[in-house]
C-alpha cells in the first residue's frame, strides 16, 4: 500500500524553514565550560536538514491522522477484530517514519562524514560537500571543516586559497622546499637555511649575487678564487698582491714558471698576455 505524500522523495522536498538551535551553557559566572560543536555544515544546508527533518515529522502527522486514526474508529465499531490494523497502521508510519529521518540524516543534514552523526543534533558530526575534515582545532577551519577551495597539508587547513602544498606545510606560491621549517623558494642550505634565488649555496653559507665561491667561503664582491689555493683573494691590478711564490708572476689567472714573465708574444691574439721567455716577448 501507497500512502500520498509519504516517502523517501517527499522527505527531500524543500523547505523555507529557519534552522534555529540553543547551546547549554552551564550554570555559574564561568564560561569555560561552553563546548562550540564540531564539524557543523554551513547554514544553507543545516537550513535544508531543518526542511527535510520537518518535511518528515509532517508526512508521519498526515499517515497518523488519515489512516491510523479511520482504520481504528471505523474498524472498531463494525468488526471488532479488525482493531488491530490501526495498530498496524501505526507501526508503518512509524518505520516510515524513522526510515525519512535517516535518508535527511544521512543526506541532506551530513553532506561529508567527519565523526559520528548524532541523530539527535542533525548535522553534527558532518561537513558541507567538497569540504575536508581537519582537527576540530584547527584555527583555519570551521570547527574542523576546512572550505572546499584550500588545501589540506599534513591534516592542517591552510590559510588561504593561495597556499599550496610543500610536504606537510601550507607554503606561499613558489616554494619549493622546506628549511628548519619554513617555506622556502630556493634550497637548504647544510645548516638548514634558506637559500633563495638568486643567491646559491656555498658551503654552509648562502652567497649573495656575484660573490664568488671559493673553499666553500662567500668572498666579497670584487673577489675571485685564488689560482693556487683556491682561498678569496684580490687579484693583481697595479701593484696588488700576487698569489704566485716569489719570484713567479701571476698571469691570467695561473702562476708562472720560474723563469718565465707575462707577457704578449709574437703570435700571441693582440692583447691578450700569457707565459713566455724573456726573448719571446714582444716589447712592452
Amino acid at each position: 500500500m501507497i500512502f500520498p505524500r509519504f516517502s523517501a522523495e517527499a522527505s527531500h522536498y524543500k523547505s523555507n524553514a529557519c534552522y534555529r538551535g540553543h547551546v547549554s551553557v552551564p550554570q555559574g559566572p564561568s564560561l569555560s565550560g561552553l563546548v562550540v560543536p564540531a564539524y557543523r555544515p554551513l547554514p544553507v544546508t543545516q537550513s535544508d536538514c531543518s526542511g527535510c527533518n520537518s518535511q518528515c515529522t509532517d508526512d508521519w502527522h498526515e499517515c497518523k491522522a488519515n489512516y491510523v486514526t479511520e482504520a481504528a474508529g471505523v474498524a472498531c465499531i463494525f468488526f471488532p477484530p479488525a482493531c488491530a490494523m490501526g495498530g498496524a497502521f501505526e507501526v508503518f508510519c512509524d518505520a516510515s517514519y524513522a526510515l525519512c529521518k535517516l535518508i535527511c540524516l544521512t543526506g541532506r543534514c551530513c553532506p561529508k562524514v567527519c565523526d559520528f552523526p548524532d541523530p539527535l543534533h542533525p548535522g553534527s558530526g558532518c561537513c558541507d560537500a567538497g569540504e575536508h575534515c581537519v582537527d576540530e582545532n584547527d584555527p583555519n577551519s570551521r570547527s574542523g571543516c576546512c572550505p572546499s577551495d584550500r588545501q589540506v597539508c599534513g591534516d592542517k587547513c591552510c590559510a588561504s586559497p593561495e597556499e599550496i602544498c610543500v610536504g606537510n606545510f601550507c607554503c606561499p606560491p613558489g616554494s619549493t622546499t622546506i628549511c628548519n621549517g619554513v617555506c622556502c623558494a630556493g634550497t637548504c642550505t647544510p645548516i638548514g637555511d634558506c637559500c633563495p634565488p638568486p643567491n646559491r649555496v656555498c658551503g654552509n653559507d648562502c652567497c649573495p649575487p656575484f660573490s664568488k665561491c671559493c673553499r666553500d667561503q662567500c668572498c666579497p664582491t670584487g673577489q675571485e678564487c685564488n689560482p693556487v689555493d683556491g682561498s678569496c683573494w684580490t687579484p693583481t691590478h697595479g701593484g696588488g698582491i700576487s698569489p704566485c711564490p716569489l719570484g713567479r708572476e701571476f698571469c691570467n689567472g695561473k702562476c708562472c714558471p720560474t723563469g718565465q714573465m707575462c707577457c704578449n708574444s709574437w703570435w700571441d691574439p693582440p692583447g691578450v698576455a700569457d707565459c713566455h721567455d724573456a726573448l719571446t716577448c714582444q716589447p712592452r
